[in-house]
């Protein structure tokens, strides 16, 4: 299991990585930034009171929806046979185990994949909320 939780992290980082890196370099250019630098602001200072706020939004918004990838690519191993072990019952793997019965009994397959649907729906409009929320170019 802790190899299937490095191939999921190393998968799902660099998108985040480039994104935060890019909001940082944006937002430490802007002049309330500079500002305050020029006041005498240290780094650590900086980072927490101008740039860490200002990008809080996208940093939520990113992590519920990397999240929400997270547990697609998740179930999509355990469907293939790839993912945990096969004592323990994932979404992918109930959906692959209830296949052969689906003619029989469709609600093998369709109640595992309605839980990943509405969990990752519900983890989408969570980070689209928090943005709105959180985001303080809007207010």
């Amino acid at each position: 299991m802790v190899s299937l939780f490095l191939i999921i992290g190393f998968v799902s980082w660099p998108g985040m990585v480039r994104v935060v890196r890019g909001q940082v370099l944006e937002v430490k250019e802007r002049q309330f930034v500079q500002a305050a630098r020029a006041l005498g602001a240290s780094d650590t200072r900086l980072i927490w009171r101008h740039i860490l706020p200002n990008i809080l939004p996208t940093i939520i918004v990113l992590a519920a929806m990397n999240t929400a990838n997270t547990i697609l690519l998740e179930a999509g191993l355990g469907y293939l046979g790839i993912g945990v072990p096969e004592p323990a019952a994932t979404w992918g793997s109930m959906i692959a185990d209830g296949q052969p019965y689906f003619v029989a009994s469709p609600h093998i397959v369709i109640v595992p994949g309605i839980a990943i649907l509405v969990t990752v729906l519900a983890l989408n409009l969570l980070g689209q909320g928090l943005q709105e929320a959180l985001d303080t170019r809007r207010r």
